[in-house]
């Protein structure tokens, strides 16, 4: 299993925040045009949530990133700026952030190689903070095992 999502604090421990993290195992618009699209009932699922940020990993966007990023900025109920790391199809992580906060991205850090991480430096409420997506598999960092 590969997951990891974090928040780190570089300025202040003190903000209302609200986070959901989800596995979408592929974000893939192959049905995209017949009507009926997995990946929009996930997205519109995801982001019934209204959550402030929304970390995502097993993405596999691939070319359809763009369409991605304007389905979330029609959200439901909230719409959303897209962050990815993600141009394959295997792999890659994203972040939504809603545009109904006051949360401006400073700074972008990807793995470009392998596509597992994406690193966001932040001004939320005047803050600086650092949003981590991280897709690692289990059992590498600290194994007790060795593996």
């Amino acid at each position: 299993m590969w997951r990891y999502t974090g928040i780190a604090v570089t300025e202040s421990n003190n903000v209302n925040l609200s986070l959901s993290a989800i596995n979408v195992n592929t974000l893939n618009l192959s049905t995209y045009l017949e009507g009926s699209c997995k990946t929009v009932e996930k997205l519109i699922a995801i982001t019934n949530r209204g959550s402030d940020v929304i970390f995502m990993s097993d993405c596999r966007l691939g070319k359809g990133i763009d369409k991605i990023k304007k389905i979330l900025l029609l959200g439901t109920k909230t719409s959303y700026d897209l962050y990815s790391n993600s141009t394959k199809g295997e792999r890659g992580v994203c972040v939504a952030i809603s545009r109904n906060r006051d949360i401006e991205v400073i700074n972008e850090i990807k793995d470009t190689r392998y596509e597992n991480y994406l690193l966001l430096v932040c001004k939320i409420d005047g803050k600086k903070w650092c949003l981590e997506q991280y897709m690692g598999q289990m059992g590498t960092i600290g194994s007790s095992t060795g593996n």
